[in-house]
Order: structure tokens, then sequence, then C-alpha cells
């Protein structure tokens, strides 16, 4: 039986620039499925993150986690205006099954990976096919510890708008002891929050709220963002993917729930 070793590279149809002229690519964010939790269409990917807007992120999609998804401003991190996506090239090592099957015989893909460098004020994104003969480095990140001494890792957050001018819609969903029915009602399900943070801005009132979570399973963080998303009346057919946050601002408080 022949055995054939391709070569060749797959370009998309979008644009190709010098963005690619990088030899290393370094502080890359792997994300595996040992790292994906689902449920329904609410996604965590519990890696913690330091996010800055002004900072290019670069990840690595070695998860079931679709890249659309990912390309997505409001699915995934609306606050990054750009980053770096990398990914195995299916449409690739699809090409090399289908040529096998057509040769009736075996053929033998290169390391092929998929680079797209995502800007969300373009309508279109450089995007180029790289294997092991132009290859760049990849130096993955080291897991995120929380750096800072005041510094905590949220895995969810609210932020609410000024309270007058005009007045944020959202703070209605806190009146009349609605907040503490919702917190009692997880309790009655076994799921007890013990803490959050809050943290002032502006000079109207802004604020935000930040939920550690450190006491509650994967599976009970996930029924706490689900539920929480219900209680605001945020689209629940909407996919969303989350990501634990480094939050390290100077004037954290802790409140105590429970």
């Amino acid at each position: 039986m022949k055995k054939y070793f391709l070569t060749f590279i797959l370009f998309s149809n979008l644009i190709f620039s010098q963005n690619w002229n990088k030899k290393i690519f370094n502080d890359v964010i792997l994300i595996k499925d040992e790292n994906v939790f689902q449920s329904g269409k609410l996604i965590l990917i519990d890696i913690p993150l330091k996010i800055n807007s002004g900072e290019s992120l670069i990840f690595y999609n070695a998860s079931h986690v679709p890249n659309k998804l990912f390309f997505d401003e409001k699915i995934f991190l609306p606050q990054v205006k750009e980053f770096i996506l990398i990914s195995p090239d299916k449409e690739y090592y699809k090409s090399v099954r289908e040529f096998a099957n057509r040769i009736k015989g075996c053929a033998e893909p290169m390391k092929t990976d998929k680079f797209y460098f995502v800007k969300r004020n373009e309508s279109k994104w450089d995007s180029i096919s790289l294997n092991s003969q132009n290859y760049p480095t990849i130096n993955f990140k080291n897991k995120m510890t929380v750096g800072s001494k005041n510094a905590i890792v949220s895995y969810y957050s609210e932020f609410f708008g000024s309270a007058c001018c005009p007045r944020d819609k959202k703070r209605d969903f806190l009146t009349d002891n609605k907040n503490n029915y919702f917190f009692e009602e997880l309790i009655d399900k076994g799921i007890i929050v013990k803490e959050m943070y809050s943290c002032s801005f502006g000079h109207e009132g802004e604020y935000a709220s930040f939920y550690p979570l450190k006491e509650l399973s994967n599976e009970q963080k996930m029924i706490f963002i689900k539920k929480r998303r219900d209680f605001f009346q945020q689209d629940p057919e909407r996919y969303q993917i989350f990501f634990p946050e480094i939050i390290d601002y100077p004037n954290l408080k802790l409140r105590s729930l429970n």
C-alpha cells in the first residue's frame, strides 16, 4: 500500500497579511476539554484570566468548543477587541481523509493549525494555515495564579450603571428584596453562596459585584450562573462563554451572604 505525505497548505478566503511573520507566540492560553464545563448554551472555561481590554490575548483551542463561538463578540469576552485564536485546521485534516479514501490508501497529515487574527471592529480578519514546514514556536502560558495580595478570582461578575442619569434598569431587579429571595431559593436547592465582593466606580453610583463561588462545585457554579442570568432576564437561548477573571481593584469590599 502506498503511503502519501501531504505537504500542501490550505489558505482561507480571508485576507493574508504580515501578521504571521512572527516566529514565536508567547503566553498562549491552552484550552482543553478538561478545562471546559457546559450546561446547555452556557460554557465555563475554568482558566483564571487577568483581562485587560488593551491587551491582545492568544488562545489555542484544543477543545470541542466551535471556533465560531469565540469569534462572536456577544458570546466571548466582549471587552477584548483583538485576540489571536489558534486551533487544529479541521479543513486540512478532512481533506487528508478524503484524499486517502479516493486513493484507497494511506495519507499521513502534517501537523497543521489555523491561525486567526481577530479584530472585532473589522469585517474581515487575517487567517492562515501553517504546518510543520513553517510552524512558529508556541510557548504556552503557565496556569494563571492570583498575583497581588488583594486580588480575587471571580467566576461571575455583574456591573451596574448610573443610579440616576439615566438610571440603569438592571438595578430594578434588586428592589423589593428580590435579590434576597434569589439567594434563599438557591439555599433550598443546596447551593449556598457565602460571599461576594463589590467595587464602586464613577460619580453616579456605578458599581460591580464579583462572586468567587469557591465553595461551589463546577456543576453548582453553572447552576448559579444560569439562574443569575435568568434573574436578570438575559437571553437563555444565546451561547455565552465565561472565564473566571482575576480582579485586583484596590477598593474591593467583601460582603458576607450566609
